[in-house]
């Protein structure tokens, strides 16, 4: 059975994350939705994961590369 839900995190820079987890056949799909401000263009990656950890590492990293 998949589950999907939605993650909230607030970036360094005080910007904010938004990530889509979606679980489908032990898998982990992760959208990450960066609005970086009002007029800037929305940055959306797409990758998969084969565990929970390793999405959550994912996002780490990728809030920490975000310019601040």
């Amino acid at each position: 059975m998949g589950m999907a839900g939605y993650r909230k995190y607030v970036c360094p820079n005080d910007s904010t994350l938004f990530v889509f987890v979606d679980w489908s056949n032990s898998n982990a799909a992760v959208w990450y939705q960066y609005a970086g401000g009002i007029q800037q263009p929305t940055d959306l990656t797409t990758r998969e994961f084969e565990n929970e950890e390793q999405a959550i590492e994912a996002v780490s990293v990728y809030v920490q590369r975000l310019p601040r």
